[in-house]
């Protein structure tokens, strides 16, 4: 044996792969480029060739290709006692005496490096072996170890399946410096779950890094984003039991981690940063992505390994649309958290441009305005909302951050979604939500004041609709009339350019936005009210909050729902009608009969006053119950079986205004009758505005349909006139590209091939996103590199899901779970609703369910409002609930203490 079996591992990175092997070879790589890894030496392949040759392995070697994997098994361990019965050759165990001696540790890792070990294409992590702690009287059975692994199971398949001879598998060992970590894990220089190219995700815990490797701990989790400078965007942090740590004689053990430690971060950021970029000098050095081992010791940071990576998984990129360019450019170098917080209750659905395009550019500039009263400059930046994949999302960094409104956004968002504010806690806590930078502006703090004086004559308005009750009623005539008024006009005169900026005319109504803004902010003061009312609670078990706003009458979505059910008590040759004739053909049938005209008359006057409302109604595309009164059949027809039980839902909601009463009364009581006014102020606007909270949406909801009207004559014409082929597609273009078509229409006076040939290309485009996003499961938060942002989950586990409880009382009942309306009519009398999330168009189901379970929402989303004010239990931000819950479960639902508990499973169908 000659010195030439025996190389510093700081000359490997020039040597030849076949003679020391992936490991040796990059940590020598490493070493030549400059970075700190712990020193030692290689042993070359030929010292272990000429062991092989001592032992004469090839007999159960020629039996791999036909093994099985317990023949495997058996060929690993007569092999492993080949090699450790052996000794190394005499002048071999002299010469790794003499390198030893040199060296001033005396305690190394012996780690293996086998010819096809670390490569792109094929890693083989973990499956040889690397021995931590050896000290040097125990290096010589440690480095035969090493030399056994490459014959492990795993090993042997692994090659197997990559079709490698295992005549010709060889291995060195690398005999490193052991590193006494307090710190230590793994980093990837790109995020291998979703192959992002900017960013790096890191692993670390206690100690050595061998408890991360090996997967015997959680570790804390961190990802920073090389967005124009590095951004840690999370932060992961483990309970982390226990450590691996050395052992003094050699070796390794576990040791508990300290209670104080346990549940703290490894990493200060400084040093998340710092292992961040040093995996992407690494990358750079290399050319490729690297899988890096590292520790951090007493005096500072050590790589240990790199090799390539060599999978990853891949994420579909977001097709993202910008609420404005100026918020685009504001977050050039910051990333972006978007939350679909409120927005997933009313808009849970992907939205066509169209309707997209309306909301961004004609009615949220609005909203802006009103809430901003924002210098000009600025108004562009306070575009919030932002189209991901079909479906709207708040810009949070903005929202937290607006001057004054931000702060009050936080205030109230505990007690309108604690699933949501829990995120925003922990994300500001960890540093992931800093402040907007935003452009310098002149007289900004006297803009502040004025928003300071908006607020107050908001609260003063509020008042004073209090005060009145006529006044309110006055605005809610006031927007009536000027629906009627819009109503009577004929669309037949207009041409195609009236009726598109007739459209916006509609939208940006100086008038009706103004009377509209008063309606909300006297719900605002209803809110507050009940946001105090629900902390005054809190100190009694019998009196929950929820019960005393419950059973109010004046909410028009609830009455819409109450009507739906008067139109079902009706004749008996009228309910026949209705029970056996298709949905579609009713209205025909019963025209003809001489009682079923005299209830045609009661549909049509239902219709002239709820008909602007529907499912999904805050889609342009979606039809309102005036264009199909078919779907107020389908609600009939479920409301007559439910009849056919003797269940009158109005009787049961006069039950919950007279508890709601004497609840009312005993809380009174209970109250110091120093603060009794204010307790019973608070009561009173709440129980005044409460019911009022739908009516804003009711009234828009009519100019939304006025809107519409437009829209859908508009694309009749276009479609008579080959723009595009079926009037329907016109929801999938925006208000700029109709412009466009009707401009193009004026200049020219002729239609355009070429240009309709266009313009059906992107409809159809448009058309397969569509479909595409409707399967997309959106996050409740979600970063702009794509990786959605961690929800704390309590209920994965087990036959008790917790959520929010929004409306209190129990129930035991069959589970219905409806995840689209269009299921609804599945829905029995006596049944727990439980779904992803409910819209306004969703109430008439509330009027037949025991209970309702949603995925989404708090305590004052439409579902929770509906549900107090028929008084049937509720519990809201129940993660994985349709999934968790199938139709047919037996739950029992506490929406007081807000727990959904699955009794029974799958007790069968009835209907």
């Amino acid at each position: 044996m000659t010195t030439s079996c025996i190389r510093p591992l700081a000359v490997c990175g020039e040597l030849p792969l076949e003679l020391v092997g992936g490991k040796a070879r990059g940590l020598g790589m490493l070493m030549a480029k400059g970075f700190r890894v712990p020193t030692g030496f290689c042993l070359t392949s030929e010292a272990y060739h000429d062991f092989v040759r001592q032992i004469d392995i090839a007999p159960l070697v020629a039996q791999i290709a036909e093994a099985d994997l317990a023949k495997l098994g058996e060929i690993a361990a007569a092999i492993e006692r080949l090699f450790m019965a052996a000794s190394l050759a005499k002048t071999l165990q002299e010469e790794i005496r003499r390198t030893t001696a040199d060296l001033c540790y005396t305690m190394v890792a012996v780690r293996s490096s086998a010819m096809a070990e670390d490569l792109a294409n094929a890693s083989f992590a973990g499956q040889q072996e690397t021995l931590l702690g050896v000290k040097r009287e125990g290096l010589f059975p440690a480095i035969q170890r090493c030399w056994a692994s490459l014959w492990s199971a795993p090993a042997m398949s692994y090659r197997r399946e990559r079709k490698m001879p295992s005549e010709q598998a060889a291995m060195a060992v690398a005999v490193q410096q052991m590193v006494a970590a307090r710190a230590a894990g793994v980093c990837f220089s790109i995020n291998p779950l979703t192959g992002h190219q900017e960013q790096v995700w890191i692993e670390a815990s206690y100690g050595l890094g061998e408890s991360v490797v090996a997967g015997r701990v959680n570790p804390d989790q961190y990802l920073v984003w090389y967005h124009e400078k590095p951004h840690i965007t999370q932060k992961t942090i483990a309970d982390k039991a226990h450590e691996v740590c050395l052992k003094d004689e050699s070796g390794t053990e576990h040791k508990e981690v300290a209670a104080e430690l346990r549940q703290a971060a490894v990493l200060q950021d400084a040093e998340i940063l710092e292992v961040a970029d040093r995996s992407r000098d690494i990358q750079t050095a290399f050319g490729m992505p690297q899988d890096i081992e590292w520790a951090y010791a007493s005096d500072g940071l050590f790589i240990l390994q790199s090799r390539p990576v060599t999978a990853t998984g891949q994420s579909e990129k977001l097709d993202v649309v910008r609420g404005s360019e100026a918020i685009h450019q504001l977050f050039r170098t910051t990333p972006i958290i978007w939350s679909n917080f409120n927005v997933r209750e009313t808009m849970p659905f992907p939205l066509p441009m169209l309707s997209w395009s309306l909301w961004n550019e004609q009615l949220f500039p609005h909203f802006v305005e009103f809430l901003t009263v924002a210098h000009p400059k600025m108004r562009p930046y306070f575009h919030l909302l932002d189209r991901i994949n079909g479906k709207m999302y708040w810009n949070f960094n903005i929202l937290l951050h607006m001057p004054i409104m931000g702060k009050v956004f936080r205030i109230g968002l505990r007690h309108i979604d604690a699933a949501t504010d829990a995120v925003v806690r922990r994300l500001d806590k960890e540093g992931l939500l800093p402040p907007v930078t935003w452009p310098r502006i002149k007289f900004r703090l006297w803009y502040t004041i004025k928003l300071g004086c908006r607020l107050l004559a908001a609260g003063h308005e509020a008042f004073r609709c209090a005060i009145s009750s006529r006044r309110m009623q006055t605005y809610e005539d006031f927007l009536q009339k000027k629906v009627a008024q819009q109503k009577e006009r004929s669309l037949v005169y207009l041409t195609e350019y009236e009726l598109l900026h007739d459209q916006a005319a509609l939208a940006c109504e100086k008038e009706t936005m103004p009377t509209m803004e008063k309606l909300v902010q006297s719900m605002g003061l209803g809110l507050a009210a009940y946001a105090v009312l629900q902390v005054w609670c809190r100190k009694w078990s019998d009196i929950p909050s929820a019960a005393l706003v419950a059973g109010l009458p004046g909410n028009p979505t609830t009455d819409a729902a109450f009507a739906i059910w008067e139109l079902s008590v009706s004749e008996p040759e009228v309910q026949e009608i209705l029970r056996s004739t298709p949905s579609a053909q009713c209205q025909e049938v019963l025209q003809q009969h001489p009682k079923g005209q005299e209830w045609c008359k009661r549909l049509a006057a239902f219709l002239a006053k709820y008909g602007h409302r529907a499912p999904r109604e805050f889609d342009l595309a979606c039809p309102r119950w005036n264009d199909q009164p078919a779907i107020i059949i389908d609600l009939l027809k479920m409301y007559l079986k439910a009849q056919q039980e003797n269940a009158d839902p109005r009787e049961h909601f006069q039950r919950q205004a007279k508890q709601r009463q004497e609840l009312a009364k005993k809380a009174c009581q209970r109250v110091f009758f120093l603060w009794r006014p204010l307790f019973r102020l608070l009561l009173f606007l709440a129980q005044k505005f409460l019911p009022h909270r739908e009516t804003p949406k009711h009234l828009f909801m009519m100019f939304f349909q006025l809107i519409r009207r437009h829209v859908v004559e508009l694309g009749k014409r276009l479609s008579q006139r080959g723009v595009i082929a079926d009037s329907d597609d016109i929801y999938h273009l925006t208000l700029g590209e109709l412009e466009q078509i009707v401009s193009d229409k004026c200049k020219s006076g002729s239609a355009d091939p070429a240009g309709n040939d266009k313009w059906q290309s992107l409809v159809r485009e448009r058309k397969e996103q569509l479909l595409r996003y409707e399967k997309w499961q959106a996050p409740l938060f979600l970063r702009s590199d794509g990786m959605p942002v961690p929800v704390a989950v309590t209920n994965a586990e087990g036959d008790t899901l917790v959520g929010t409880g929004v409306s209190c009382g129990k129930i035991t009942a069959r589970a219905r779970v409806i995840s689209d309306f269009k299921e609804s009519t599945t829905l029995q009398k006596g049944e727990i609703l439980v779904a992803p999330v409910t819209d306004p168009g969703w109430t008439p189901l509330f009027l037949v369910a025991a209970g309702l379970v949603m995925e989404v929402g708090g305590t004052m989303s439409h579902g929770a409002v509906v549900a107090r004010e028929y008084g049937i239990p509720a519990v809201v931000s129940v993660e994985k609930a349709t999934s968790r819950i199938h139709t047919g479960d037996m739950l029992s639902i506490d929406g007081f203490a807000g727990t959904v508990k699955i009794e029974t499973v799958k007790l069968g169908e009835n209907g």
